[in-house]
């Protein structure tokens, strides 16, 4: 929903800069085309006009000449090469909007513009590597997977039990548009849906802090044919992977670790994970 002037002047001082905040963080990690920015300029112009007669969280006059010249900059057309350039110009004004209000950038708020390098050839893996995610719980970690699965070619995730759907607002922005290229299947019986996988040659790897286990830097010892389709299992960020599903495991694996604790965030030991896979598939070192 569009606001107007007049339904903005009602929301009061601080709920018109954290509108636009949270509208920025909507629109900087998905954004093509000038069409997509319209709005902002619009309520730009509103939280100028508004300025005068605000009682707290009131620009200065220099603050005012930085939204001002957003709002123009805003305003221009561009072309995809000069997409990162605007984008930079977003977070700028994200970052006095924030200033403003004391508003932290969370987890959830941080943003990872893309670079402009030469896009690879696609990955072609022999034969399929599917991803199950058992009971997840944070919406940014399943979308951090879900870019990880991107990046490195995979199209496909299984979604047990409560973890977050791949539509949710929170996973999309996390995901960076990467859940749109992911064929997803939500399922509440793990047990079922790993039966299924298994009846069709699925060898079953769970992600686990567990012994005995295989170290995911040793995966070339527990490999099968190059044929043989792989699901990887990784779960809950305080249980991890049920019980019920380790034990229908062909493989467990785990990441070493050397300090105080002894797992890793979810999503960033899923990516040291399926780098190992493509290492020991592809031999790479």
């Amino acid at each position: 929903m569009i606001f107007t002037q007049k339904k903005f002047h009602l929301i009061g001082a601080r709920a018109r800069i954290k509108k636009i905040f949270h509208l920025l963080e909507d629109v900087i990690p998905t954004f093509q085309t000038p069409g997509d920015l319209d709005i902002i300029p619009l309520y730009l112009e509103y939280l100028i006009t508004l300025n005068p007669e605000a009682r707290s969280f009131q620009f200065s006059e220099e603050e005012i000449e930085r939204l001002k010249q957003f709002k123009q900059v805003l305003r221009q057309p561009f072309s995809p090469e000069d997409r990162r350039d605007m984008a930079q110009q977003l977070l700028k004004l994200r970052h006095l909007l924030a200033a403003k209000i004391q508003q932290p950038l969370k987890e959830g708020s941080l943003i990872i513009l893309e670079r402009d390098v030469p896009r690879p050839e696609p990955l072609i893996w022999p034969a399929e590597v599917l991803v199950v995610l058992d009971h997840l719980r944070s919406p940014y970690n399943v979308g951090a997977i879900l870019r990880t699965m991107e990046c490195v070619g995979l199209r496909r995730v299984i979604s047990l039990g409560y973890t977050p759907r791949l539509d949710s607002k929170q996973v999309k922005r996390s995901a960076m548009g990467c859940e749109a290229l992911i064929q997803v299947e939500y399922e509440q019986d793990g047990v079922a849906a790993l039966k299924r996988l298994q009846a069709q040659g699925f060898q079953m790897y769970a992600l686990e802090t567990i012994v005995p286990s295989t170290s995911v830097f040793d995966l070339a010892l527990v490999l099968p044919s190059q044929e043989t389709p792989l699901a990887l299992v990784v779960g809950n960020e305080e249980f991890g992977v049920d019980e019920s599903l380790l034990g229908m495991a062909d493989h467990l694996i785990h990441i070493p670790t050397f300090g105080t604790k002894n797992s890793l965030n979810v999503s960033i030991a899923f990516s040291v994970a399926i780098y190992q896979f493509w290492a020991a598939i592809f031999g790479k070192k």
